[in-house]
């Protein structure tokens, strides 16, 4: 199996290659034959991942890898978008979601032409939880069905505020039948100015990328553990998403081992570590751990749990021959260091005596 930091190679590679003949094609505005040139340049295979392309008034071509949102994939994405060759960023803009359009009045949609200025947004702020919650009116999308409607907002608030400040941000979208009377409220093309000032006015953190987001949670340990993880009274990640597949005996994460991508934990004993040194323990391994990878392009760490008999350190690997090379010379003293896959009943190695 091909590991997905030597597919991320490959692709480049070919990109750099046949770099004229993509340029070619935005110039020719020839797009689909563009996707297809490209999905066969990366050559996986994801519904989920998807290509845009463009062209600045400056001159410099754009592509737009996004993965639609996918909390899984979006790490797949930055990833081949982080390990874009340098020397193609003179003539080249990459992204791995959708950047914030700063001129935009219309977009048309399911034959008809929507102006931003007809969608009134009823903002609710969270300050706890860093996130807004929008209520959208507008006449003009009165008649679509459900789903007609959301895709709509889903791409004016890509366009509007940007697919990072969408994904990170903003929290539940409900779509009104009616305008709400004495309600504060601003027009779509005011809502980026409003989430900037409202990151400001609580000094919320900023981020580049919905990745780097990471969010708390508690669990109560079952009563009876017959598998790993359920012993989890505490923990962060970077995808709920995940811990909720891992719950719930979903194991279609498996299908990312195709393209040479492991999503997995390590985890160790920690039955002989003190109740009140079990967070900082595990804090000290990440640390290590963290730099051990660091610059190897080969992990990342996306989330950690302590339990009642273990503490977990989970991880996306991109290469998982040279994950190992590296991880099984880590210093700390333990007394096993195993690794598990994402999913119940997965094969389980030691890593280190």
């Amino acid at each position: 199996m091909e590991s997905f930091k030597n597919i991320v190679y490959s692709f480049w590679n070919t990109f750099s290659y046949k770099e004229a003949y993509f340029q070619k094609l935005i110039d020719d505005l020839n797009f689909l034959e563009f996707r297809k040139a490209i999905n066969d340049a990366l050559n996986i295979e994801s519904d989920d991942i998807t290509f845009e392309i463009g062209k600045k008034e400056n001159g410099k071509y754009e592509l737009i890898m996004t993965a639609n949102g996918n909390k899984i994939s979006n790490f797949m994405v930055n990833y081949c978008v982080k390990n874009a060759p340098q020397e193609l960023k003179g003539k080249w803009n990459f992204y791995s979601t959708r950047p914030r359009m700063k001129e935009i009045n219309k977009i048309k949609m399911f034959e008809m032409d929507f102006d931003i200025e007809d969608f009134i947004i009823y903002p609710k702020i969270y300050v706890q939880y860093q996130k807004i919650d929008i209520e959208i009116f507008s006449k003009k999308i009165l008649n679509l069905s459900d789903d007609e409607k959301y895709n709509i907002i889903f791409v004016l608030l890509d366009k509007v505020i940007g697919e990072n400040y969408t994904e990170i941000y903003i929290g539940e979208i409900k779509i009104l039948n009616s305008k709400k009377k004495f309600l504060k409220n601003i027009n779509l093309s005011d809502l980026f100015q409003y989430v900037e000032n409202t990151i400001a006015d609580n000094n919320w953190n900023r981020y580049n990328n919905p990745c780097e987001v990471f969010l708390g949670y508690q669990l109560k340990p079952k009563d009876k553990i017959n598998n790993l993880r359920d012993d989890i009274i505490v923990g962060y990640t970077a995808n709920f998403d995940l811990v909720n597949h891992y719950y719930s005996d979903d194991n279609s994460i498996k299908d990312l081992e195709k393209i040479g991508v492991m999503i997995g934990f390590l985890y160790y004993d920690n039955t002989d570590v003190k109740r009140e040194n079990l967070v900082a323990t595990r804090s000290r391994i990440e640390d290590e751990i963290f730099e051990m990878l660091d610059g190897k392009q080969v992990a990342e760490i996306i989330g950690g749990a302590t339990g009642s008999k273990n503490s977990y350190i989970d991880l996306i690997i991109y290469d998982m021959d040279e994950f190992i090379g590296i991880i099984k010379d880590i210093k700390i003293e333990l007394k096993e260091l195993y690794y598990s896959n994402f999913y119940i009943n997965s094969p389980i190695f030691l890593i280190k005596l």
